[in-house]
């Protein structure tokens, strides 16, 4: 496969995690069960004064039976738990329970739509603001750029769409085109299984490729999916991926496909921990063969505020030669570390 990026026109490979968009104003992780409580808390259910939030409490209750776990607590965001490690939990659970949809049970179907809702509104409150100048910036650098995102947010096609620039989810589509590809590891928010035998007018979805045709980029209020069994394609940051990334097709087929040529790769926000096995096993041999072949050239952008995390983040790309790294985050200059 070496030199299919070449001729088609990409010499640089974006990698793209939650430091890309934090600077935008999206939560990181460690927020996001709070975020999830108010999105369950609305949700009605009958016989529960605090709807579907009473489900997500009583599944905390379960996992952590030590701990004294509250509505108050958990709304607060002071709960002092893993949010992977209860994740991953409610996940090991579902691999062997119910299939209720995509191969998860029920709970966590409702996981995912509580964490797409959570996501897509605290994405549109961000957009209620300027847009920060790096992003612009960002945006109009992707000629000749792939980017592979574990994001679930839809920032970078909202700014895309915004700067009428074109892109597909998938690499072959953008050949001889000015496309840009956008690869989405981790799933999207509004990506659904083909809700075809619910075919209502309010859906509008469209297949995100015609490699994935089983599955849909939806429009409109995400919430009423879930009305008619439909949940977003989302991966949930559990411990073990694997078990949902087979639900996004053929996007996890070929994943070392992805960097097999001469290019520059800028890893952005993504933290490359060892104990994040899947994307892992994927990117970290690749950097560090590329790298002494002389094929890759790698690009480090990264927040740490001080020497001991600056090292532990130099660490984490050990053996991976000549790269380079910016400890600022995705802000300020970082458009001139990124072409120089």
């Amino acid at each position: 496969m070496h030199g299919i990026f070449k001729d088609r026109g990409i010499k640089r490979v974006f990698i793209i995690g939650a430091g890309f968009s934090a600077p935008f104003g999206m939560p990181l992780t460690d927020k996001i069960l709070a975020l999830v409580y108010e999105i369950a808390l609305a949700q009605p259910l009958e016989g529960e004064q605090y709807g579907q939030a009473s489900r997500l409490l009583k599944e905390l209750q379960w996992y952590f039976p030590t701990m004294e776990i509250t509505h108050e607590l958990i709304q607060s965001g002071k709960l002092q738990i893993g949010v992977e490690q209860f994740l991953s939990y409610v996940c090991a659970v579902s691999a062997f329970g119910e299939n209720f949809a995509d191969g998860d049970d029920l709970f966590v179907c409702l996981l995912r739509s509580w964490i797409g809702e959570a996501i897509y509104k605290a994405q549109c409150e961000c957009f209620l603001k300027p847009i920060p100048f790096q992003y612009l910036s960002f945006v109009q650098s992707l000629r000749g750029s792939m980017i592979l995102t574990f994001n679930w947010d839809t920032i970078i096609e909202e700014l895309l769409d915004r700067a009428e620039k074109s892109y597909v989810f998938d690499f072959h589509s953008a050949f001889q085109t000015e496309a840009v590809p956008l690869i989405k590891l981790h799933g999207s928010v509004d990506w659904f299984s083909d809700p075809h035998p619910f075919n209502r007018d309010w859906m509008c979805h469209v297949p995100i490729s015609e490699h994935n045709p089983g599955i849909v980029r939806a429009k409109g209020k995400f919430s009423q999916y879930r009305n008619y069994g439909c949940h977003p394609l989302i991966v949930v940051p559990s411990y073990d991926k694997i078990n949902r990334v087979k639900s996004l097709g053929s996007i996890w087929e070929t994943p070392w496909f992805y960097l097999q040529d001469e290019l520059e790769v800028v890893i952005i926000g993504f933290s490359m921990r060892p104990d994040d096995y899947h994307s892992r096993a994927v990117i970290y041999p690749q950097l560090v063969h590329g790298s002494r072949k002389g094929h890759l050239k790698i690009k480090v952008i990264d927040f740490a505020d001080n020497d001991d995390y600056k090292n532990e983040i130099r660490k984490r790309y050990d053996g991976v030669e000549n790269c380079s790294f910016w400890f600022e985050g995705f802000s300020g200059n970082v458009q001139d570390f990124i072409e120089n």
